[in-house]
């Protein structure tokens, strides 16, 4: 998300700023220097690039959303048509806490016993979404931390989706509990290889496409639907 507009002075209207927030990767590869003061933005070398972001991805790992933000010089249109955005001034992150709703997990555990298969899409970091997935029973591992399995193995992102060919999206969909940085684009690709797969597709959701806000997709397989009806059949 980027905006642009004109601080007043007591001289009068001064240069017209570009503000811009999104996840950390994004925007800090799009800025040449960072913030001390406002009369001190030094350039933005690698070592101090690596040190950002580590603490950025130590903060998502604590399951919290983190939100970067940078600012340049003319409007939204210009900027964004002139190549300008990749001469940003990084200003820093905000992290928060948003825990999921009261009996989401209740509600998993039931779906999970009863042979569902469920999964989360969401637009938020690996590091948060695996977090929060392992908060909420999703199958994705234990805490790496505590010495046992690491759960990246159990998460796609939308970038690797990016990579992969349709018949490859389908092999790997099968081993994955939790999708993150995703797209509306990443969501409809990620349905389609489940039903591909000869599963029966649900979601449930906010109704809304923010990708900040994860998107719960049971899955019911093939092997769940043959049991239902064998025991409708008595």
């Amino acid at each position: 998300m980027a905006v642009s507009g004109t601080i007043l002075t007591s001289q009068g209207p001064g240069k017209e700023i570009y503000y811009i927030k999104g996840s950390i990767d994004s925007i800090i590869n799009r800025c040449k220097f960072y913030y001390i003061a406002d009369d001190s933005t030094p350039g933005l070398d690698n070592n101090t690039k690596s040190l950002i972001l580590n603490k950025a991805y130590a903060t998502a790992s604590r399951g919290l959303r983190v939100i970067a933000m940078a600012y340049g010089y003319g409007c939204v249109k210009e900027v964004e048509s002139s190549g300008l955005q990749e001469n940003l001034v990084f200003v820093g992150f905000q992290a928060m806490h948003d825990p999921p709703r009261k009996g989401v997990a209740d509600s998993i555990a039931l779906l999970q016993s009863g042979g569902v298969q469920v999964v989360m899409i969401t637009g938020d970091s690996e590091q948060t979404a695996l977090y929060i997935a392992r908060q909420l029973g999703l199958r994705v591992g234990r805490d790496h931390e505590r010495g046992s399995v690491d759960g990246s193995s159990y998460c796609l992102t939308g970038q690797a989706i990016d990579q992969m060919t349709k018949a490859q999206l389908k092999e790997r969909v099968g081993t994955v509990s939790v999708f993150a940085r995703t797209t509306p684009r990443h969501k409809l690709a990620i349905v389609e290889a489940f039903q591909s797969r000869g599963a029966v597709v649900a979601m449930t959701g906010d109704g809304g496409e923010l990708e900040c806000m994860a998107i719960f997709l049971p899955v019911i397989t093939s092997a769940c639907s043959q049991r239902c009806a064998r025991a409708e059949d008595g």
